[in-house]
């Protein structure tokens, strides 16, 4: 029983850091957002198209999503279907009653980042979880990259 114990406790101890890895961290957070926002500073088309194609704009459970000046999502990472649809006003967070889509349309400033904090899925999960985003602007789209904590 001891074996077995010692086994279970050793099987744990070197699975458990390797889903922990599958989060990423702020750090890994706000360097996705600043590549995200070099690339849409250098070319907004190819941008959006790449962060809704994942191509270099997934990491861990990190994405990018946008929107465009009225609100109009026009890239998201992880839920396409959120594409084409103005979440300004339906983004709130269902623990606190904050209206997180329009802090983070609010708070994005050109060529700079702001942190909002809120409530929300983690990709494959309904349970909202904490999250905090990075958000910035440019070429009139506003964009975020969030962790959750």
């Amino acid at each position: 029983m001891k074996k077995y114990l010692t086994t279970v406790a050793l099987s744990l101890g070197l699975a458990l850091p390797a889903i922990a890895t599958e989060f990423a961290t702020e750090a890994e957070a706000k360097a996705l957002a600043e590549s995200a926002l070099s690339a849409l500073q250098a070319n907004k088309d190819q941008a959006i198209e790449a962060f809704n194609n994942g191509a270099d704009f997934k990491v861990k459970d990190l994405y990018v999503f946008c929107g465009d000046n009225s609100g109009l999502t026009v890239a998201h990472g992880t839920r396409p279907k959120r594409i084409g649809v103005n979440n300004i006003n339906d983004s709130v967070d269902k623990k606190t009653g904050a209206a997180y889509g329009k802090q983070i349309m609010e708070g994005a400033k050109e060529g700079g980042f702001h942190r909002v904090d809120y409530h929300f899925p983690r990709p494959g999960e309904e349970e909202p979880s904490p999250k905090s985003t990075f958000v910035f602007k440019a070429n009139d789209t506003t964009c975020g990259v969030g962790f959750y904590k």
